[in-house]
């Protein structure tokens, strides 16, 4: 089978086995290999005497074995210690194989890296990376830091780092610029290859992430371009799907007329913006920020009634059950005296009472349904879902908000979305994390 240039398994080392693992990562081609960055970095171009060692720091060695015995003292390990004339350490591994035992073999001389902690008996290091030197040529150290990547079960730094490697080899020149070379100009930012190169195999003066910057602001200002981008295709998607414009506002005025309590203006103004987006044919998705308090809840509720006097299903998702049951009652208090039937859906309810629950959702009789996860559960079938109120967003995976918005498609039609938070989000980050929502606040 003839392989693209892009694909994992042209990759030395790379079999089914390592491919399904990569996946785990997200990489499923040599280019995202490329964008997977490292968490930090590693300082492996020296060596430290083992002499003038401090205790909890990162440090290289190199050191001849004077002692390599497994010994158990409540549990199996492997003791080795190496000297390199100006003091001795002791390395433990409490998890080993054969192999390792047989060949940490006394006389031979390793290089190994780790943190070093001093106990009673000296300077030791724990499971330290290592390596046997080979005593006829020369062991070079690296010029760069070492990166260390997020990495998977069963898929080692080494592994990584060698695949990562191979893919800027044969990749690298093929990264495209998107960022349109003014703008990178304007901006002081150099190539995306060159970011990349940087990121990947930043040289020694970079530790203090000095130089890196240039690199690091270059994949940043990428990222978001990127992001800020993907929010306005998805804005632009949803103005182009269609959805049930909810008109009806005599529940509403009764709901209103009905509070122990008078609207601030900043209520009023966020509900005639939601009011206003309700009526149109085109998906509402607006952020409702608020403090704690400051009436998020009686918006929504107002929002909720023009759906069920527009005869139509909504629902609100609260990240924890606690919550939920807080906005049953509130809303209840509200809604009972005008005839509008809640129902809390968890995932404790006992099987006859989520069978009741979940047919009176699947008939419509269920008009405002209240509830966690349990939501976008497979076997929950609403009749006719146009609205989903979403509490504190940040709490949910995109995911998991897309997946009921899913359930709520039928024919095309797609529900209104309001997505409220407590968390004070600056104008800037809002335009940044929610740019594919309209934004209103409650400031009083």
């Amino acid at each position: 089978m003839k392989m693209e240039k892009d694909d994992l398994r042209s990759l030395k080392g790379v079999g089914p086995s390592v491919e399904d693992k990569l996946k785990n990562l997200n990489i499923f081609k040599q280019t995202d290999l490329l964008f997977h960055l490292p968490s930090r970095y590693e300082d492996r171009t020296t060596i430290k005497k083992i002499g003038a060692l401090e205790a909890d720091i990162e440090a290289q060695v190199e050191g001849e074995i004077l002692l390599s015995s497994m010994v158990f003292r409540g549990r199996r390990m492997l003791m080795v210690q190496i000297s390199d004339g100006t003091g001795i350490m002791t390395l433990r591994f409490f998890t080993f194989n054969k192999y390792q035992k047989d060949a940490l073999k006394k006389g031979l001389t390793i290089r190994c890296f780790g943190k070093t902690r001093k106990t009673t008996s000296g300077i030791e290091m724990i499971h330290p990376n290592y390596e046997i030197l080979d005593s006829n040529k020369k062991n070079h150290l690296p010029n760069t830091l070492t990166p260390v990547y997020p990495t998977t079960q069963g898929l080692s730094q080494g592994k990584l780092r060698s695949l990562i490697s191979q893919a800027l080899k044969n990749r690298l020149d093929n990264i495209e610029d998107l960022l349109p070379t003014k703008i990178a100009s304007e901006l002081g930012l150099g190539p995306l290859a060159h970011a990349l190169k940087e990121t990947h195999r930043p040289k020694k003066e970079s530790l203090d992430l000095e130089t890196l910057s240039p690199a690091k602001k270059r994949l940043v200002t990428e990222e978001l371009i990127a992001n800020q981008i993907g929010m306005r295709k998805i804005k632009r998607a949803s103005k182009n799907q269609s959805a049930i414009p909810l008109k009806k506002t005599a529940i509403k005025q009764q709901l209103v007329s009905g509070l122990p309590f008078e609207l601030t203006e900043s209520q009023k103004k966020v509900e005639a913006e939601i009011c206003s987006d309700l009526s149109l044919a085109q998906p509402m998705m607006r952020l409702l920020q608020g403090d704690v308090g400051s009436g998020k809840t009686v918006v929504a509720a107002i929002a909720i009634s023009i759906a069920v006097d527009s005869g139509f299903q909504s629902v609100l998702m609260a990240p924890t059950e606690l919550l939920a049951e807080q906005h049953k009652q509130n809303l209840d208090q509200w809604f009972e005296p005008l005839g509008i039937k809640t129902g809390l859906l968890k995932s404790k309810l006992k099987a006859p009472e989520k069978r009741v629950l979940t047919q009176g959702i699947a008939s419509g009789d269920c008009q405002a349904i209240i509830g966690t996860h349990a939501l976008f559960q497979e076997s929950i079938e609403y009749k006719n879902l146009a609205l989903v109120v979403v509490d504190e967003q940040h709490r949910f995976g995109v995911e998991q908000r897309f997946s009921l918005i899913n359930k709520a498609k039928n024919n095309g039609i797609v529900p209104h979305q309001l997505i409220m938070t407590a968390t004070p989000i600056p104008r800037t980050l809002a335009m940044t994390a929610y740019g594919d929502l309209d934004n209103s606040i409650i400031s009083e």
